[in-house]
């Protein structure tokens, strides 16, 4: 598609970093013991969408608290579970709604954010992930890039690098520059891994728009 050559990647980024969010919530096992869970988020109006592994434990409990931390404007917010919601089928989302609303700061979202519509994302369409890996930057968002590679149910199957961390980041679709889903986990293959997205149309606070 020549359209793609049409698109300045670093723009996008600049676009959207501000609304990838690295969340961290502590767990307390019974033994009393404190497990620190690292993944990522999408700010969709104050409420932080990310994958529900990233928010449960192995068990599917919740955390004590989360924290929301936004590198690119310095806003840190501590939330506990009673204002996480989490999926209940196996779609794997889970929101962390700010419940601080007046240090709530973030510039208005890009048109895109409320999904993708117009012609479907399909195979072969490009789509950028934004999240906070363990293996990536230190200080700021990381971006990986790739293809959707197949399409099932409401998963986007693609190549882009998904990486522990950035798990319930940011994927957005570049033709469109909109909020295309959720990045998930990654199925090993003989050769390597292949990534899920969660078509952001399947999480009801999105879905109703």
């Amino acid at each position: 598609d020549s359209m793609s050559l049409d698109i300045d990647i670093s723009e996008v980024i600049a676009r959207w970093k501000s609304y990838a969010v690295y969340v961290e919530c502590t767990f307390q096992n019974s033994d009393g013991s404190i497990v620190i869970g690292r993944g990522s988020g999408t700010d969709y109006n104050g409420t932080i969408i990310s994958n529900k592994h990233a928010i449960t434990d192995d068990q599917g409990y919740g955390p004590s608290s989360c924290r929301l931390i936004f590198p690119s404007t310095g806003q840190v917010f501590v939330e506990t579970i009673e204002t996480m919601k989490v999926s209940t089928n196996d779609d794997d989302w889970g929101t962390i709604t700010i419940s601080n609303r007046t240090a709530y700061s973030n510039p208005k979202p890009p048109q895109g954010m409320y999904g993708c519509y117009g012609k479907p994302p399909t195979e072969g369409d490009e789509v950028l992930i934004l999240g906070y890996p363990t293996i990536g930057s230190q200080t700021g968002v990381t971006a990986t890039r790739g293809i959707i590679s197949g399409i099932d149910d409401n998963f986007f199957i693609t190549d882009a690098k998904i990486d522990g961390g950035n798990s319930g980041g940011t994927a957005i679709l570049l033709r469109s520059d909109c909020y295309l889903g959720i990045p998930t986990w990654a199925r090993i293959g003989d050769i390597e891994s292949l990534g899920r997205i969660l078509d952001i149309k399947s999480v009801p606070i999105v879905g109703r728009g």
